[in-house]
């Protein structure tokens, strides 16, 4: 199927659940549109079955709920959760008159229509299942920390312009991309000649699936090891940045520390990892404000534990002012 001819995702949501019967669940709806739609991002589709629900708390961080606004939006509006992982067509006569208001505190909160704005029912209250639990209040604090990084903040710009100036992957392109991303972010690849010839070859007929992308780039023939890391980044900034999540030493701490369990060592193991806590804690963010969360929270954590990090993260910590001990209080609310 042509791309110009696929619906937007949230059509696709749409028309999911009315060709599987209202009321469905979350995870009938994802196989339905990727066995109809092969290729839709699955973290694109949850997404949006938490951006037009009524009455989901953590619809409030999409961009069409950003501001207070009753839920008359078709385009936006057209389900209703009954119970956790279920769904349902939202009809205002049996499910009442939803909207987005804003609360005295200055928070927006999904309510329904005449009732009083109790904070509770914001998104930082709900229930988690989750070892130790994500809120969206960290990822929010996560975000303002590293817009404090001036530095990352350049490189995240660099990168842009980079893809913007050499947008394709031919051999000229990847010899430029691949050395950035290497000694930016010290991925350890020693033969980096070697890893762009490789990256250029496999680009010529790229995988599909995500996973898979990463790790064909992840080995380059010669070389008996596999750089998750490096082709993890490479991925995440110049072929997409909403389908590959960052692979790295913090990365895989936190999510195995929220998850319970043990820390994935491979890419495919860690992208199900990723995929499991935006399940469930039912995020909302961005893949790149996740690993905002996970970059900041794990080395928070190692610098309390007296470990050496970088020294730009790491004058952040060290004698904070007041608004920023209150982000990093925010940071790791749970630990």
């Amino acid at each position: 199927m042509n791309s110009r001819e696929r619906p937007f995702i949230r059509e696709m949501v749409l028309e999911a659940v009315q060709a599987l019967g209202s009321p469905t669940t979350n995870r009938a709806v994802c196989k339905w549109i990727l066995d109809r739609y092969p290729g839709t991002n699955i973290n694109s589709i949850r997404a949006h079955l938490i951006m037009c629900c009524v009455n989901q708390p953590s619809r409030i961080h999409n961009s069409p709920n950003k501001e207070p606004r009753k839920a008359t939006d078709s385009r936006y509006d057209f389900l209703f959760r009954p119970s956790r992982g279920e769904l349902e067509l939202y009809d205002p006569q049996r499910h009442g008159n939803w909207m987005i208001a804003k609360h005295s505190s200055g928070n927006l909160v999904v309510c329904k229509e005449g009732e009083a704005l109790e904070l509770d029912v914001s998104l930082d209250m709900r229930p988690d299942r989750l070892a130790v639990p994500l809120l969206p209040s960290q990822i929010r604090a996560a975000v303002e920390l590293h817009d404090r990084l001036e530095w990352w903040k350049l490189s995240e710009r660099a990168f842009r312009q980079l893809r913007e100036v050499l947008p394709g992957f031919e051999r000229e392109a990847v010899l430029v991309k691949a050395p950035v991303i290497n000694s930016l972010y010290s991925t350890g690849v020693m033969a980096i000649w070697a890893m762009a010839e490789h990256i250029a070859t496999v680009m010529k007929s790229p995988p599909k699936d995500s996973v898979v992308l990463v790790e064909k780039i992840a080995r380059i023939p010669s070389v008996n090891k596999n750089f998750y890391s490096f082709a993890s980044k490479f991925a995440h900034f110049f072929v997409d940045a909403a389908r590959f999540a960052i692979y790295d030493s913090y990365a895989r701490k936190m999510v195995a520390y929220h998850l319970g369990k043990g820390e994935a060592n491979s890419y495919r193991a860690f992208s199900e990892d990723i995929a499991e806590l935006q399940r469930v804690a039912e995020l909302s963010c961005s893949l790149r404000q996740l690993d905002y969360y996970l970059w900041l929270a794990g080395n928070y954590r190692k610098w309390r534990a007296r470990g050496a990090i970088g020294a730009e993260v790491r004058g952040l910590f060290e004698d904070p002012p007041a608004e920023v001990r209150t982000r990093l209080e925010a940071l790791l609310a749970n630990s």
